[in-house]
């Protein structure tokens, strides 16, 4: 979500930071009241599918658009997940494998791998934080 922020009266410049030898005004979006923000609310068609929901209509152009704004919104996994679901339970021609390449990540400092590469890479490296949550979850 993005929030704008503006400082009180009381701190009027907000936050100071020192560097070298001066003082300086620190970044002013991380401090002080917030006023105003933007939300985005996407619905999830696989969830509400695997929980008996009809509120989504399975057809290629719904998926693709539903694909499309996870994928502006910087939320690839879901529409992974979305097209995983639709090639998976209903009959299309769409090129999913097509999509899963363009939705996969560039990888910083490498740039481009195939989604199997990369799924491949992910789940080799290890991941204490998420180890951590996963003893909490329901079995």
């Amino acid at each position: 979500m993005n929030i704008a922020r503006y400082p009180r009266k009381t701190l009027p410049r907000g936050y100071l930071s020192y560097e070298g030898s001066s003082f300086k005004i620190d970044s002013p979006q991380k401090y002080g009241q917030i006023l105003t923000g933007d939300a985005v609310y996407l619905r999830d068609p696989v969830f509400e599918r695997k929980n008996g929901l009809k509120y989504f209509e399975w057809n290629d152009v719904n998926v693709l658009k539903m694909a499309l704004l996870y994928e502006l919104y910087m939320l690839q996994d879901c529409a992974i997940e979305l097209l995983q679901e639709y090639q998976s339970n209903f009959s299309s021609d769409l090129p999913f494998s097509h999509f899963y390449e363009l939705l996969t990540p560039l990888v910083n400092g490498f740039g481009r791998v195939s989604y199997k590469d990369y799924i491949h890479v992910s789940n080799s490296l290890p991941w204490p934080e998420m180890e951590m949550y996963k003893r909490h979850w329901i079995k």
